[in-house]
């Protein structure tokens, strides 16, 4: 007997892994410094970082690099999850944001960005 059920992604985009030096300037300190990205999608991103879980407001803005050069700027995100990965010594953890309000020069660069800078996961 054949299922009824299909599965279907609750995901609206598709993700997309990042290079590996692909970047995120998440200026939470004046003396922030960028994460390594691990995914990205045209609704939002995840990157990982080491140590505590990482304070925030509401709503913020960070800034897409790659390397040193920088590809979009002031992008308004929200906080979407911030979890631990595995049972380290050192907390290595993921935090994820959705993109909101992006104007359409950002969302251009953005679609650069994904273009140039990721490799398509399964």
């Amino acid at each position: 007997m054949k299922s009824q059920v299909s599965y279907q992604s609750s995901r609206e985009h598709h993700r997309f892994k990042a290079n590996h030096r692909a970047l995120v300037l998440y200026p939470i300190s004046k003396e922030a410094f960028p994460y390594h990205l691990i995914d990205i999608s045209r609704g939002g991103f995840s990157f990982r970082y080491l140590g505590k879980k990482l304070n925030h407001s509401k709503t913020e803005k960070i800034s897409l690099y790659f390397e040193h050069e920088l590809i979009v700027d002031s992008i308004p995100v929200e906080p979407v999850s911030d979890y631990r990965l595995g049972d380290n010594l050192i907390p290595v953890r993921r935090r994820s944001f959705r993109f909101s309000g992006l104007n359409d020069e950002q969302q251009g660069k953005l679609e650069v960005f994904i273009q140039k800078y990721t490799e398509v996961t399964h």
